[in-house]
């Protein structure tokens, strides 16, 4: 049976109160976690960043997976001021850090886009950022390790993260094992990403719901 638009709309029998709270709900949760433009204007690169968020945890391979199948990658940080402004998105969202606490009182942040490959002199030989961007000690790029990082401790640490001491979150980087389950990461594109399909279904969504509402408003 053919439903129209208008017919199920006049069917519905929701309050209006509850219909705009709807409409609310739904733009909020479009505009969470949106990509932010680092503009030429700010003395930016003009790329785009997002910190993403994973509260069952995520390890580096398919941080990086994901940020890929969303037209982007693993952050490249290679300045002071791109590594100042992906930490801002960072330490906004405080839900992305694990609080791990010991001696320094450590805390553990999203995952950011470098590696060492295997085999390389350790701790610090061959760092190179993903994107092929480089080495970490190309002239020109600063490095932000925390303490005595990259310590490559247990002869497993090949990835590279946020990290904070005395539980403050900070835009220092840490080695760490790839297989770790962080809660997050942070995405860079090089151009505007293409919206989700979830974010325009949730929008198109809003739109239908609301021109229900006009036409019973129209009708009552």
């Amino acid at each position: 049976m053919k439903l129209e638009t208008s017919t199920f709309c006049s069917d519905i029998r929701v309050p209006l109160v509850a219909c705009s709270v709807l409409l609310l709900t739904l733009a909020t949760t479009a505009a969470q976690a949106q990509p932010v433009e680092w503009t030429t204007s700010d003395g930016g690169n003009g790329h785009w960043y997002e910190l993403v968020t994973v509260p069952g945890g995520i390890d580096w391979a398919g941080a990086q997976a994901s940020a890929t199948a969303r037209g982007g990658y693993l952050a490249t940080l290679t300045s002071d001021s791109e590594n100042a402004f992906a930490f801002d998105l960072a330490n906004a969202v405080p839900s992305a850090w694990l609080v791990i606490g010991g001696q320094f009182g450590e805390v553990a942040g999203p995952w950011l886009g470098a590696f060492q490959p295997a085999g390389s002199p350790e701790p610090d030989g061959n760092w190179t950022w993903n994107n092929n961007e480089g080495l970490l000690t190309t002239p020109g790029y600063t490095t932000h390790w925390q303490l005595a990082s990259p310590n490559n401790s247990a002869g497993i640490e090949n990835r590279l993260q946020f990290y904070g001491l005395s539980f403050q979150r900070m835009a220092l980087w840490n080695d760490i094992n790839d297989a770790a389950p962080m809660l997050g990461y942070v995405v860079e594109w090089n151009t505007a990403p293409v919206p989700e399909l979830g974010t325009v279904t949730l929008l198109l969504g809003g739109l239908a719901a609301m021109s229900c509402l006009i036409r019973r408003s129209k009708r009552t």
